[in-house]
């Protein structure tokens, strides 16, 4: 690999990390204190139904207590102190080319992220490039790399120009524009309506870890031929 500087196109796929016993103890007694309140409806009477009503509201809240791992997932989706990096895709550009593709998927797959850049023998940090980079892969990417005590060397510069986010550029700081409407629009490549983050949890979840990387690798190479025909207008 070259050592000239390097457009780097990044994009990350994120589940919270795993719940700990004591998290789900905590959301577990929180659900059972409903029981403590509960009270039949006024217009119930009879005893027998009263408890018919009761058995009917546990069994509501054993069931909810099934799901609470699932719950506190999706509960905290967006929660970023607690996302865990299980897939990444690098995409490598350099001199208005793209000259490498890498990417995995698995649950702290910020190991083999931090691997990947370190192999890559640059001596200048590289220009980071993402679509919504600046609100969610960089910080996400900082919480990850704090979390494992990892470093990137070089480090990821900290100045104006060593990074770009494609969704401020071409929507604005209050943009609505998505990456699947965008690159849709010029033809880039196609994405169905069910291919979005949401599918992420799911399948992470079902450890369907080929299907994320896959489309974690279609979301990166689209975001940088993205950037690729920005760059050629704006001449950066």
């Amino acid at each position: 690999m070259s050592n000239n500087k390097l457009d780097l196109i990044v994009d990350f796929e994120t589940v919270p990390v795993p719940p700990t016993a004591a998290v789900l103890d905590k959301m577990r007694n929180a659900l059972f204190a409903q029981l403590v309140n509960w009270e039949a409806p006024g217009n119930i009477k009879k005893e027998e139904t009263i408890a018919a009503k009761r058995a009917e509201f546990i069994a509501k809240l054993n069931k909810d207590a099934e799901d609470l791992e699932r719950k506190y997932y999706e509960d905290n989706a967006f929660n970023l102190p607690l996302l865990d990096i299980v897939s990444w895709a690098l995409v490598v550009c350099q001199n208005g080319q793209i000259q490498d593709v890498y990417s995995d998927a698995r649950r702290e797959a910020i190991h083999t992220f931090a691997e990947t850049w370190n192999n890559l023998g640059m001596k200048l940090s590289p220009r980071l490039i993402g679509f919504n980079s600046k609100n969610f892969d960089i910080p996400v990417l900082l919480i990850n790399l704090m979390r494992h005590s990892l470093t990137l060397k070089p480090r990821i510069g900290n100045a104006f120009d060593s990074q770009l986010d494609l969704r401020t550029a071409m929507c604005g700081f209050n943009g609505k524009g998505t990456l699947k409407t965008i690159v849709n629009s010029f033809g880039i490549d196609s994405f169905e309506d069910e291919e979005n983050g949401a599918m992420v949890l799911p399948l992470a979840l079902a450890n369907e870890w080929e299907k994320i990387e896959e489309y974690n690798k279609k979301d990166t190479v689209s975001t940088a031929q993205l950037f690729l025909r920005l760059s050629y207008v704006l001449g950066i």
